[in-house]
């Protein structure tokens, strides 16, 4: 589909959260997310930091 509809400009944001926190933020996203085709996947992460 997207070879057919030409070049479109994608943006990627990674958001860390506790999984209690998931219903929140759906439910704040879903209403200014209804006019795009958003995609989401969940992963676990098992660490984070900085060096």
């Amino acid at each position: 589909m997207e070879q057919v509809e030409g070049y479109r400009e994608l943006y990627q944001f990674e958001v860390l959260i506790d999984n209690n926190d998931k219903k929140t933020l759906f439910s704040q996203l879903r209403p200014l997310c209804q006019a795009e085709k958003l995609r989401y996947w969940l992963l676990p992460i098992s660490e984070s930091g900085h060096f």
